[in-house]
């Protein structure tokens, strides 16, 4: 592992994630768990899945505090609205931090690049010129080669996330905050945190000298842009301690994570697959991904609950849960033994909330039911993530681990910024 892994606000947290980076979209953004974008968790300091928060005495991370229990934020404000040559001529904004000394100089001819260019809060980024960046001290300028458009990022342009504070500063701005890209001698990295108001979508963008990560040989720009997802599927191991032959079930199968996470759980050895999710052309086609039995959550609670005791056969060894609320609460009463006989243990992993940020969870369900709850960043250290890192990487070379993508050129980024029907597939622009 690099030296970069002791960084939990450094790329480090953005190549090798655990879980979607929108598992803290707001409410407003949250969709139904068929979702394309499936959430993630929040994996604490380590900003797992998720954008880095600032790391001052007055904002620290709540290392604990898992998705969606965020208090309820206000609408952001949108600053006033720059051009992007006034961006770089002006003066700064106060509190902005943003453009480094150099870019304030004059615009030059021919210094200009194509980027996706966000006006307004809670607008759509337009594919136009922007100022091209100027690497200050400690800084180094990224070839954007492919970024993944997922919810989180239209979140943050709503002005809707809780991080949209920190990554619309002033505007214009570029939108997205991670990717894959190349460094000035063309090594192929992956990259985060972009400096304010240069972001991912972009032909080019600046970022610090130790926030990215070099990528693996072999592994195509886009493809790479979803090996952190894949990961999601491996805290079966390193959070339940998963063994081969048992039983997985995968709440939110149908999504970008819960569709990896099936495969995963195949080429870890799962003895039995149960794939939950809400639309039952999508469910078929994740039965051709390894799922034995699914589950269609878009029924009566009752119907439901049937369906899981149907499906369990000798019990449910390990449940990754993307969904959380009223599918799990389900789930979680079906657990609880109908005797005073003693329930199999069940290994829950909660790994996003699709379905809904709380359920209700009566005491039987622990008391009896055998029913243990995890963190999906348990068990994880740089060992370890490194270890499962090197898993996925290995499946994705040997053709064994699928990624289903769409790729669209940046000049399309008005259309895909506003597409609805990716079903299961991850949005891909290549600048």
């Amino acid at each position: 592992m690099s030296k970069h892994t002791s960084r939990p606000d450094s790329i480090t947290d953005r190549v090798f994630p655990i879980g979607d980076r929108d598992g803290m979209r707001s409410r407003r953004h949250r969709k139904q768990e068929d979702d394309n974008d499936t959430p993630a968790f929040d994996a604490g300091s380590a900003a797992l899945g998720d954008p880095p928060r600032p790391r001052d005495s007055r904002s620290r991370r709540a290392s604990s505090r898992p998705p969606g229990h965020h208090a309820p934020r206000a609408r952001a404000t949108p600053p006033r609205c720059q051009s992007p040559v006034e961006s770089l001529t002006g003066p700064p904004a106060a509190g902005a931090g943003g453009l480094a000394d150099a870019d304030r100089g004059v615009l030059r001819p021919g210094s200009a690049m194509k980027a996706a260019v966000l006006h307004e809060i809670g607008g759509v980024p337009r594919y136009e010129d922007f100022p091209d960046p100027v690497a200050g001290a400690g800084e180094v300028i990224i070839e954007v080669k492919a970024v993944a458009v997922e919810q989180v990022d239209k979140a943050i342009a709503a002005g809707t996330h809780y991080a949209s504070g920190q990554f619309v500063t002033e505007l214009p701005v570029i939108p997205a905050f991670d990717g894959i890209g190349a460094l000035p001698d063309g090594t192929l990295v992956g990259f985060g945190n972009p400096r304010r108001p240069y972001g991912a979508l972009a032909e080019r963008t600046v970022v610090a000298a130790d926030a990215y990560a070099p990528i693996p040989e072999g592994i195509d720009p886009a493809v790479a842009t979803m090996l952190a997802t894949a990961i999601t599927g491996m805290s079966i191991t390193t959070a339940a301690g998963f063994v081969p032959g048992e039983t997985v079930l995968i709440q939110g199968a149908t999504g970008v994570a819960g569709r990896l996470a099936v495969q995963v759980a195949r080429l870890l050895g799962a003895g039995r697959i149960v794939a939950t999710g809400r639309d039952d052309d999508q469910l078929r086609e994740v039965r051709k991904l390894g799922a034995d039995t699914v589950i269609n959550t878009a029924v009566g609670d009752d119907a439901l609950a049937r369906a899981f005791t149907d499906a369990e056969g000798d019990g449910y060894d390990v449940v990754l849960d993307y969904l959380w609320g009223r599918p799990t609460e389900i789930l979680l009463r079906t657990l609880v033994p109908e005797s005073f006989a003693f329930g199999k243990p069940t290994r829950v992993i909660q790994a996003g909330e699709a379905a809904g940020p709380e359920l209700t969870l009566t005491a039987e369900s622990l008391r009896t039911s055998g029913v243990e709850i995890y963190g999906a960043a348990k068990g994880l250290d740089a060992e370890t993530m490194g270890s499962v890192y090197g898993q996925v990487v290995q499946w994705t070379r040997s053709g064994e681990l699928t990624f289903d993508l769409v790729t669209i050129p940046l000049s399309d980024i008005e259309t895909a910024w506003q597409r609805t029907d990716l079903r299961g597939r991850r949005l891909v622009v290549l600048p």
